[in-house]
């Protein structure tokens, strides 16, 4: 699903904006950290967020990131898996891609790449 010209877009360290439908249809847009995973990008979170509760009642999310002279979003499917072996793997991805440890989150919220827009 990732089309090729983007392969190695999200290994640079930068912020994302993640973004969430509020109850009342307005959008919520957060900064976060975000680690691709083959066709998922997972995020280091907390349940109590207000993006992990918007998720909770659409079960979708959007996230876009760029630099300056490419951009590209990833909208798709998303939910949150509070399990030791995806936590593990996010902070793993996260030293590789951010340098360092990650040192905050308890879940990981998850996007699945449904559809990938991009442009220059």
């Amino acid at each position: 699903m990732i089309p090729l010209h983007l392969a190695d877009f999200w290994s640079a360290p930068r912020l994302a904006t993640l973004g969430t439908v509020r109850p009342d249809g307005s959008p919520h847009l957060v900064p976060v950290k975000c680690m691709r995973d083959g066709d998922r990008f997972l995020v280091l979170t907390r349940p109590e967020t207000v993006k992990v509760r918007n998720l909770a009642a659409t079960g979708r999310a959007s996230l876009a990131e760029h630099t300056d002279t490419l951009w590209a979003t990833v909208e798709g499917p998303a939910y949150v898996d509070g399990g030791a072996r995806l936590f593990s793997l996010a902070r793993r991805a996260y030293e590789q891609r951010f340098g360092r440890p990650a040192t905050w989150g308890s879940c990981v919220l998850v996007v699945s790449s449904e559809r990938v827009l991009s442009g220059a």
